[in-house]
């Protein structure tokens, strides 16, 4: 197995990693055991879920199964969806970080995650009470790194830049919504941060042949069946995720003045 750093961390992440949007509901925990060991046994160990995932299902199987192997595997899960009825069930406010990485924690039965992503952004919250919440959980210890999903290229550069103004903890992952245009990568959220592009549902229509010159590219499997409707383009039934581990990154030059 080979491994990348995660973003511009000094975390290594296998080239391969495994998603568990399907733990629960469709594959029960037997089944998702033997899925967890398997992939640790070939040497995975990139673990990625949500406190949504399988009907809320997924981070407990996930904690069942790797107990007694945490330390071999880094995990990665997700907040900001909607957990309930009420107005802060939901979101990226303070309140509602700080309860629930708690309640990921327990159901994951350890005491930290490698990896807390925000998993929508939040046009109610600050982006600086997120991201000063997120800070606080990594000076705790309950949180390694940080990340986010489905920010535009524009809301991601808008968290590095709040970051980066308060010198607090930067995000090292970005899982983009509309990850494909024609059939390419699209690179607008990696040219404002240097951070791991986790790519989901992208399809064997599109083949990753080679990456561009400052990325190096890992697959992540997802065997969930993503709704079409989603996508504007059909889906197959098999799906892959890839991660683009950006290892450097340098702005864009200036536009020249127009004539």
């Amino acid at each position: 197995m080979e491994y990348r750093r995660l973003g511009n961390s000094g975390l290594q992440v296998s080239v391969i990693g495994l998603g568990t949007n399907n733990f629960g509901p469709r594959i029960d925990y037997p089944a998702a055991e033997r899925v967890l060991r398997q992939a640790v046994d070939v040497g995975i160990n990139f673990i990625e879920t949500s406190n949504t995932y399988g009907d809320r299902q997924a981070e407990t199987f996930i904690g069942r199964a790797l107990r007694g192997h945490r330390t071999q595997v880094l995990v990665a899960t997700k907040v900001a969806s909607n957990m309930g009825d009420g107005p802060n069930m939901h979101g990226g406010s303070r309140k509602h970080i700080l309860e629930q990485v708690d309640v990921s924690l327990q159901k994951l039965q350890t005491d930290y995650l490698d990896l807390y992503q925000i998993h929508y952004y939040d046009p109610f919250t600050p982006m600086e009470e997120t991201l000063r919440t997120m800070d606080t959980l990594v000076q705790q210890g309950k949180v390694r790194y940080i990340g986010c999903s489905n920010f535009a290229a524009w809301q991601v550069a808008e968290a590095m830049g709040v970051a980066r103004a308060l010198g607090i903890e930067p995000l090292v992952s970005v899982e983009p919504d509309t990850v494909c245009s024609n059939g390419r990568l699209r690179k607008s959220s990696c040219h404002v941060a240097s951070a791991i592009i986790l790519v989901f549902s992208l399809t064997s229509h599109w083949p990753v042949v080679s990456s561009p010159a400052n990325t190096s590219v890992a697959s992540k499997r997802r065997q969930a069946h993503v709704s079409p409707s989603r996508h504007s383009v059909p889906r197959p039934s098999s799906h892959r995720k890839i991660s683009l581990c950006w290892k450097s990154w340098k702005p864009l030059p200036p536009r020249a003045p127009a004539r």
